[in-house]
């Protein structure tokens, strides 16, 4: 019976103290942080450092980035995505803690100088999260989405452990459609008065197209950009 009370009463602390420390942890990243931390949804992500082999983070490591939260615009912040939770991170200014921020409410950022919009479910059809902006134009955009195809388990000896499998896709959003683009004709479709000359700027500056050439897909967008004007 001791015994039994005893086990109840460490759990109890236990318990307490968790709750006093993230009550703590919160209360001193408010005082650094200022206004900024009002971005942060108060929920301290725990990582993927027991169990996986690698983690869904889009840059893996952490970034100096900016972002901008009610009128106010924040720089030199240590910030990353999470492709898996669709989560945006910033790093506590004691570097200790991954914070997770409010997605509805910064929903432009900066990360090592590229640009992210958030999309919720609603006006993404691949789904809510943090893409690249590849290129913003009037009538349309094109956004890099990096995400997580599936999750496989490995053993390492007796132990079963997780690998998430990171993919990237490029689309193409236009009247309130996104669709994948894989080539050039996946985007010229989608501009057939125009068809001709995006074909021969095309050819005339050697661009090719795929996941890995952003600045192409950028320099084919700014062209059409200034035929649809």
């Amino acid at each position: 019976m001791k015994s039994t009370l005893k086990s109840l009463v460490c759990i109890c602390m236990f318990m307490l103290g968790g709750q006093l420390y993230a009550q703590t942890t919160a209360e001193t990243y408010q005082k650094k942080a200022g206004n900024f931390a009002q971005a942060f949804n108060g929920v301290i992500e725990k990582g993927y450092q027991i169990g996986y082999t690698n983690t869904p983070y889009y840059p893996q490591e952490y970034q100096s980035g900016s972002f901008e939260f009610r009128g106010l615009k924040y720089t030199n912040v240590k910030l990353r995505t999470d492709s898996y939770a669709k989560n945006l991170l910033a790093l506590s200014p004691d570097g200790k803690f991954n914070l997770v921020m409010n997605p509805e409410e910064v929903r432009h950022i900066v990360i090592g100088g590229v640009p992210f919009r958030y999309f919720n479910a609603d006006e993404a059809a691949p789904g809510s999260g943090y893409y690249t902006i590849l290129y913003e134009g009037k009538d349309f955009g094109i956004y890099k989405q990096s995400y997580v195809s599936n999750i496989s388990k490995e053993y390492k000896g007796s132990t079963v452990v997780q690998k998430f499998s990171l993919k990237e896709r490029i689309f193409l959003r236009k009247d309130g459609n996104w669709n994948v683009l894989t080539n050039k004709n996946g985007f010229i479709k989608h501009f057939k008065a125009h068809k001709d000359a995006l074909n021969d700027y095309c050819k005339q500056h050697g661009l090719t197209f795929g996941k890995k050439n952003e600045t192409d897909w950028q320099k084919l967008a700014a062209y059409c950009e200034t035929l649809t004007k």
